[in-house]
């Protein structure tokens, strides 16, 4: 989003989304005391390594940046989001599960949030998780897309 500054009479452009999309768009990031530092590859894989930790925990990570211009925005932060299952999401999937249907999970989360959710819901097998990479070549016939999909994880099944 881009807004005017009345104050400072500037144009100041507004992101928010995948850490790994918005971080290619900042130069810079927030310090512990306000000021605007260099984002170097250490600053950007210790983001990156606190952005796996909260996906862990099963939070969807958010990242925010501003600036003036758009390829030269600072970093202002990563949040994390907690969207717990719904009650009753756990013996749903059991009863499916029990009456002979595979559950699986279709999710744009990171891998990390999405094991974590699948786990919480009772559907986490490492060995049947199908991964955006491993959609290529799946489909022998044209698959037809509107737009570019990215698919960090697709697909966490189990049986029981």
């Amino acid at each position: 989003m881009r807004c005017h500054d009345v104050d400072s009479r500037r144009d100041v452009s507004y992101v928010k989304g995948a850490l790994e999309v918005v971080v290619t768009m900042c130069r810079s990031y927030v310090g512990n005391n306000g000021e605007a530092l260099q984002l170097t590859a250490s600053a950007t894989d210790r983001v990156h390594q606190q952005s796996a930790e909260m996906a862990r925990d099963g939070l969807r990570v958010i990242a925010i940046a501003c600036g003036a211009e758009p390829g030269q925005l600072t970093l202002c932060g990563i949040v994390g989001l907690k969207d717990p299952l719904r009650d009753g999401v756990v013996d749903a999937v059991h009863r499916i599960q029990d009456s002979g249907a595979r559950v699986m999970m279709i999710t744009g989360d990171s891998q990390e949030t999405a094991t974590s959710i699948a786990r919480s819901a009772g559907i986490y097998d490492p060995h049947r998780c199908l991964h955006a990479h491993s959609f290529n070549g799946m489909y022998s016939f044209p698959v037809a897309l509107t737009r570019p999909m990215r698919i960090p994880l697709a697909a966490v099944t189990s049986g029981r």
